[in-house]
């Protein structure tokens, strides 16, 4: 679910019919005045071929990745002779808690591999190596995973290698690819257009780069219905007959990564701003925590020289806005990491007639995209052409509590399976359950809603999220920043794999129930403390 952070549909390529931009009168091209950005209503770009290309190779990855974590829980859990088909046979916390780790992983080493891509390697480079670590990884896994290898007893260190390489491949790409993708639009101007009604209009950077994550995000989220076939697969083929799919798709997206270069925009590696930032930040911290004393004239009246100029500390604050700002994603993360894993235990609790128990949460996916396609192609201009302020910070407050109120539609579903014979309070674990084959008496089916609502809150919270950092950061601390993005939510998986013992019959109500409350009084704080963003932002 993402998704990316988490956590981003080339069947359904969204469009902006009333968007359309027109090229038959003598103005149109040149750059806005202060005035008609003030007064024009403002509209997106042409998205260029390019970012087409970048959000194709990301969503093949996606399907890579999301088709293949999906499989883990039951992969871990069972065993071989076990009613829901296994590999390793740890029980659900053990896989609760491996699934866990791993997101946290993937999470925080772009901490280490944003710096380096953004002064060393570059980030086409970056992406380059970190694909081929992937790929290492998922042949590792498809090898391990073949019916001579669980035999023979090596799948478990063979899947600890795999974990190891697929996590430092999918760390580098998590750093990269959102800013790369944004990079290929290379417009820095406000310009002015004409609808084909003759409306004059302004285009917006700010609403393109939004809506190119949008693009990213629905095509990623699009590519993760791979868990269909691969749940399928797993469940009446094979596990190595599902990686054979993933491995594959994942060496189609490293082919055109490598062969599409001549196509891409790239920013060449120019060293990092990091140790300028540091400087600059413990500047402020010594002077009372005052960007203002960073200022090049407040540190020559002290007599010191530095190495910046005033637009750099004012970037500085532009990022410092945006990392305040996802403080709250360990809470959101947390969320998705709880779901993610839990779910699919929970569903193994239902009636699944014949569905696979974690088939389920590929309708997060299909309603990902469903609403994302209404939210930017109604929603959004809609209240553009009506000017009613709708800005980032509300988007994500928005997605906050829809993200509270699926927690809260999950605690709801797990009551009534306690709630539910043969083995109420104790499902799959009673004698009634008949060794564990007999599940409790709900349909899996009453599940469903709650992927539903999740998919709205990644719409307001995700997408907007990974557009504000991208907008926020300096030219060289995209990639910084993005890693910021992505660390907050390997503290969110984090506390996922904290909280995973607790995730045991017949407390798991409670459980639910604490995410939830969590996750709702996170939604009132981050309000109340960045409500005024979005009036600083208009104002400039």
């Amino acid at each position: 679910m993402e998704s990316t952070q988490d956590d981003v549909a080339a069947a359904a390529v969204p469009t902006r019919r009333d968007e359309k931009i027109g090229t038959d009168t003598n103005d149109t091209g040149r750059a806005a005045t202060e005035d008609e950005i003030k007064t024009l209503r403002h509209v997106t770009d042409r998205i260029p071929l390019r970012v087409w290309l970048v959000a194709f190779i990301a969503a093949a990855e996606r399907f890579t990745y999301w088709s293949t974590q999906v499989t883990w829980q039951n992969y871990i859990q069972y065993g071989p002779d076990d009613e829901i088909t296994g590999v390793l046979g740890l029980g659900q916390a053990t896989a609760v808690t491996i699934n866990n780790a791993f997101s946290t992983i993937v999470y925080v080493l772009p901490i280490v591999i944003g710096p380096i891509a953004d002064g060393r390697l570059g980030r086409y480079r970056t992406l380059q190596i970190c694909t081929i670590i992937y790929l290492a990884g998922m042949t590792v896994l498809l090898g391990f995973s073949t019916p001579s290898a669980v035999a023979a007893g090596v799948a478990l260190p063979g899947f600890v290698v795999a974990l190891c390489l697929i996590g430092i491949g999918v760390g580098g790409v998590q750093t990269v690819t959102a800013p790369l993708i944004a990079d290929q639009y290379d417009e820095t101007v406000a310009r002015i257009a004409y609808r084909k009604n003759g409306e004059r209009v302004v285009i917006d950077r700010d609403m393109t780069i939004h809506y190119i994550y949008s693009i990213y995000w629905w095509m990623a989220n699009a590519a993760s219905l791979g868990q269909i076939p691969t749940t399928l697969m797993e469940k009446y083929v094979s596990f190595w007959s599902a990686y054979t799919l993933t491995t594959g798709v994942l060496a189609l997206s490293s082919s055109l990564l490598w062969l599409g270069k001549k196509h891409f925009v790239l920013c060449a590696p120019s060293g990092t701003d990091l140790p300028r930032a540091f400087r600059v930040l413990w500047i402020a911290a010594t002077s009372g925590f005052s960007l203002q004393a960073a200022m090049p004239d407040a540190q020559l009246a002290r007599g010191n020289q530095v190495g910046w100029e005033d637009d750099f500390v004012s970037d500085i604050r532009q990022a410092l806005m945006a990392v305040k700002v996802c403080l709250v994603w360990p809470i959101l993360r947390l969320c998705i990491g709880h779901t993610s894993s839990n779910s699919i235990a929970q569903a193994g609790q239902m009636q699944t007639v014949g569905i696979p128990n974690d088939l389920l949460m590929a309708s997060n996916s299909i309603a990902l995209v469903i609403v994302g396609l209404f939210v930017e192609n109604w929603l959004y201009p809609v209240l553009e052409k009506r000017r009613i302020a709708f800005g980032e910070m509300k988007r994500i407050t928005l997605g906050l509590f829809v993200m509270a109120l699926s927690m809260a539609y999950g605690t709801v579903v797990q009551a009534l399976i306690y709630g539910a014979p043969p083995c109420y309070n104790f499902p799959l674990q009673c004698p009634e359950s008949n060794g564990g084959t007999v599940p409790n008496d709900i349909n899996v089916l009453v599940q469903l809603p709650l992927y539903i609502i999740i998919s709205v809150s990644e719409v307001f919270a995700f997408v907007t999220g990974s557009a504000y950092m991208y907008k926020k950061a300096p030219k060289n601390m995209k990639s910084i920043l993005q890693s910021f993005f992505a660390a907050m939510s390997g503290v969110g998986y984090l506390l996922a794999v904290a909280i995973s013992p607790a995730a045991r019959n017949p407390d798991q109500v409670i459980l639910w129930g604490s995410v939830t409350g969590v996750m709702g009084l996170a939604t009132l704080v981050f309000w109340i403390c960045f409500r005024s963003y979005d009036k600083r932002d208009s104002l400039r």
